[in-house]
């Protein structure tokens, strides 16, 4: 079995496939299926501790899919099985399963590929929280907004203006509304690789 794992980093809401290999190098018909198995917790007080995986009880993993479930393989062949990881409805996270090949091989009747998948998303850090400056008229000043991605995947980001709007003669309010603004401009959209740290 060819690769020996599986592994597919993707953000939320997509899908991406991989192509396992199953090959006869015997003289006779390879029969083989496949299961999928997820993580489960060993009992309290067991010998290990954390998630495990049983291909002796297979379940169904959503965010898994296999095609073909089996097949024969002839002496000398090679089988490609496609395997399609898919992360919608998918927080942000890592997620394992095992695929379970049990075949009529005597000297390995089971093969299990380790899967695994990481969902990832982008997470914004803007810096300062808020500008201000004091200058006199008909100056222009500068100062740097910093934008940051501490997430695992592209940041999109726009900027657009609000400028205060002053509310109606005879409103409750007399000073400018805080509540509605109205959009001046808004920049180009720009895309930020997600931070080394």
């Amino acid at each position: 079995v060819d690769p020996t794992s599986l592994s597919a980093t993707q953000p939320p809401g997509t899908s991406t496939m991989q192509n396992l290999n199953i090959s006869n190098v015997g003289t006779a018909d390879l029969n083989w299926t496949i299961a999928e198995a997820d993580p489960v917790r060993a009992p309290a007080g067991g010998a290990q501790g954390g998630p495990q995986v049983s291909c002796d009880t297979p379940t169904d993993v959503p965010w898994l899919a296999v095609i073909p479930l089996a097949g024969t393989t002839i002496p000398g062949a090679t089988d490609m099985v496609t395997v399609t990881f898919n992360s919608t409805g998918l927080s942000a996270g890592s997620f394992t399963a095992t695929l379970c090949i049990n075949s009529n091989d005597p000297d390995t009747p089971r093969v299990e590929v380790p899967v695994s998948l990481l969902v990832t998303e982008p997470d914004i850090v803007v810096d300062p929280t808020s500008l201000s400056a004091t200058q006199p008229p008909d100056t222009s000043t500068m100062q740097n907004l910093n934008i940051s991605n501490v997430g695992t995947a592209d940041l999109n980001w726009t900027i657009a203006e609000a400028d205060p709007v002053r509310a109606p003669a005879g409103d409750d309010q007399d000073g400018p509304d805080r509540k509605s603004t109205r959009l001046n401009s808004s920049h180009s959209s720009v895309s930020r690789m997600p931070s080394s740290a």
